[in-house]
C-alpha cells in the first residue's frame, strides 16, 4: 500500500479533502478576485441570495458560521444559568457571614445550622507583659476560666438526617432511640476540641505540670507515657488546624523603650515614665484586629446541646456496633 493510501485511512474526512483537492493557479485566483471586485462595486450591500423557482431564499451559512452562531446562542444561555444559580443562593445574598464560613469547611454543621453566626472585629490581647486570666499560674480561678470555654463539654447528637452531611457514617457511633426520638449520632465540635487540647499544653508546661499532676484529675489520672501521648496528639492537631486555615493577616511593628520600672508596669506605655536614656527599638505589634466569629454563640449552643453524664452512663446508651465496625487499636 502506497504512503498516500496509508494517510488517507486516519486522516480526518475534512483534512483529507484539504490536502487532496486540485491546487489553484495563479490565473484562477486572478479570475475570483476580479469577478468578487465588480460584484462588490455593483451592490455594496449585497446579500448572500440565490433564487429559486422564481422565489429568493438567503443562501445557506457556511460550516464555520453556523458553528461559530451556534456558539453566540449557547454560551449566554449557560452562563445566565450558571449566574441564577451563583445568585440564587440565599446565603450569598441575605447571610453572607454564614456563606463565608461554609466555604471552610468541608461538611455541614449542625452549628451553623442552628445558630445565627455573626462576625465581629475584635482585638487581640498579644501583649508580653497584660497578662489575662488564661496566662496566670494554676489555681481554681484559672481553671474555671479555661472551663467556661467548653474545653470539657460533653458529646451531643447528631440527627440521623444531618448525619451524612456533616460527615458521619453509619460505622460511626450512634444513640440507641430508647435514649433519643429516632436515634442519631454522637459528636463533639472541633473547634471545642482544639480549645480542650490548649488547655491540656498549658497544663503540661513545666511550671504548671506538678500543680496538675498533685491535682490528679481527667487526663492526669492516666500513665505519664499516655499523658505524654495525649500532649502531643492535641500539639499535632493544632499545628495541622494552624496550617489549615492560617492566619494571613500581617503584623507591623512599633517603637518601644523600656519604661521606668524595667518594663514590668502596667498600661499603655504614654502612661508611663520613658527611660528616655534608651535608643527606641522595633518590636513586633501582636494587638491587632480580626473578624471573628460570635464564639460565645457557638460555646452556649453546644453547652445547652451537650448531653448529661447520668444518660451517658447508662448501659443502652449507645447502639450496640457491628462487628465490621470494630477497629483494632487506638485510632
Amino acid at each position: 500500500m502506497g504512503k498516500d493510501a496509508t494517510t488517507s485511512t486516519w486522516l480526518p474526512t475534512t483534512v483529507r479533502k484539504f490536502f487532496t483537492r486540485p491546487l489553484k493557479t495563479e490565473s484562477d485566483f486572478n479570475s475570483v478576485a476580479q469577478s468578487e471586485d465588480h460584484e462588490a462595486l455593483l451592490s455594496p450591500y449585497r446579500d448572500t441570495t440565490h433564487r429559486e423557482n422564481g422565489h429568493t431564499k438567503p443562501s445557506p451559512l457556511p460550516e464555520p458560521r453556523k458553528h461559530i452562531a451556534t456558539v453566540a446562542l449557547i454560551v449566554p444561555a449557560l452562563l445566565s444559568f450558571l449566574l441564577g444559580l451563583w445568585l440564587g443562593d440565599s446565603n450569598l445574598l441575605t447571610d453572607p457571614d454564614t456563606f463565608c464560613t461554609s466555604q471552610l469547611r468541608l461538611y455541614s454543621s449542625p452549628v451553623v445550622d442552628s445558630v445565627p453566626l455573626h462576625f465581629t472585629t475584635t482585638e487581640f490581647n498579644g501583649s508580653f507583659l497584660r497578662e489575662n486570666i488564661y496566662r496566670q499560674p494554676p489555681s481554681p480561678e484559672v481553671d474555671a476560666a479555661w472551663e467556661d470555654l467548653g474545653t470539657n463539654y460533653r458529646s451531643m447528637l447528631v440527627p440521623p438526617d444531618k448525619a451524612a452531611a456533616a460527615g458521619l457514617t453509619p460505622s460511626h457511633v450512634q444513640v440507641s432511640p430508647n435514649h433519643h426520638d429516632g436515634g442519631g449520632h454522637v459528636a463533639l465540635i472541633e473547634g471545642l476540641h482544639h480549645l480542650h487540647c490548649l488547655d491540656l499544653m498549658r497544663q503540661a508546661l513545666h511550671w504548671n505540670i506538678e500543680y496538675y499532676r498533685a491535682k490528679g484529675s481527667g487526663p492526669w489520672l492516666d500513665k505519664d507515657d499516655f499523658v505524654r501521648k495525649h500532649v502531643n496528639h492535641c500539639l499535632d492537631i493544632l499545628r495541622q488546624q494552624l496550617m489549615c486555615s492560617p492566619d494571613l493577616s500581617v503584623l507591623g511593628s512599633v517603637w518601644f523603650v523600656k519604661d521606668g520600672d524595667n518594663g514590668g508596669g502596667k498600661g499603655h506605655a504614654s502612661h508611663r515614665k520613658r527611660d528616655r536614656g534608651r535608643d527606641p527599638q522595633p518590636f513586633v505589634d501582636f494587638n491587632t484586629k480580626h473578624k471573628c466569629v460570635d464564639f460565645d454563640a457557638v460555646r452556649d449552643w453546644a453547652e445547652k446541646m451537650q448531653f448529661s453524664k447520668a444518660e451517658m452512663q447508662e448501659k443502652d446508651f449507645f447502639v450496640p456496633p457491628k462487628e465490621e465496625d470494630i477497629i483494632i487499636g487506638l485510632p
